[in-house]
């Protein structure tokens, strides 16, 4: 199947989608746990409806990626997963945030190679200099980890999927897409067995940023 011949859509997830949605992320996060529950993904379309973010070919959702505002300040430094959740499995999602957090992209398997994920990570980028936010930040896994976990510490790895001296499929991707690797996180995902619980804290800034104090006031004067 060639580019040319995929009817490809980008638009914001719904509700309704969630039936696919399950299914992919059942297949690709075999090894994690799987989909969330119905009930998380609608209070993510509730409270971040621009951050949850599909592509379709022909009414088949193939690509994904969940995203929620954070306080830049608190996940710009050290911290797990599970400080992204809430009771009942939610999502924390901070309306007043001041960045971003891409929680996951998912890509069908039979449409890999399409280039659907950057599409994703460029969708995210133009929601993040529309709303004005610093930065998009992530926790990203290193799955190829465990294939070198004996010879090579977390950071070394990370030191030689920099240097392109070993690829592994989410970090390589990532810095790709011009994330820069900002620290090593310590059980992130303890049950991320491929990744032994290690990921990276990932960052893009938004060099279009204008902090709130240098936003110029466009109302109209006021009458006096």
């Amino acid at each position: 199947m060639s580019l040319e011949e995929l009817h490809l859509n980008l638009r914001n997830l719904m509700s309704d989608d969630y039936d696919q949605l399950k299914a992919l992320m059942d297949a690709v996060y075999h090894d994690i746990g799987g989909a969330w529950p119905k009930r998380t993904i609608d209070k993510l379309i509730q409270e971040f409806p621009d951050g949850q973010i599909a592509i379709e070919d022909d009414g088949l959702l193939v690509g994904v990626a969940l995203t929620v505002q954070v306080d830049y300040d608190e996940f710009s430094n050290p911290h797990k997963y599970d400080d992204l959740i809430g009771h009942r499995e939610t999502i924390l999602n901070n309306e007043d945030g001041d960045a971003m957090y891409g929680l996951d992209v998912l890509i069908h398997p039979d449409y890999r190679g399409y280039r659907l994920g950057r599409r994703l990570y460029e969708a995210r980028k133009e929601l993040c200099r529309s709303m004005n936010l610093r930065a998009i930040l992530a926790g990203g896994r290193i799955p190829e980890y465990y294939q070198h976990a004996d010879e090579l510490t977390p950071a070394q790895y990370i030191d030689k999927v920099s240097r392109k001296e070993i690829y592994d499929p989410i970090l390589s991707f990532q810095q790709a897409n011009d994330f820069q690797v900002k620290r090593l996180l310590r059980k992130y995902l303890p049950e991320d067995e491929q990744s032994r619980g290690y990921a990276t804290l990932l960052e893009w800034n938004n060099i279009l940023f204008e902090p709130a104090a240098n936003v110029l006031d466009t109302r109209p004067p006021r009458c006096v």
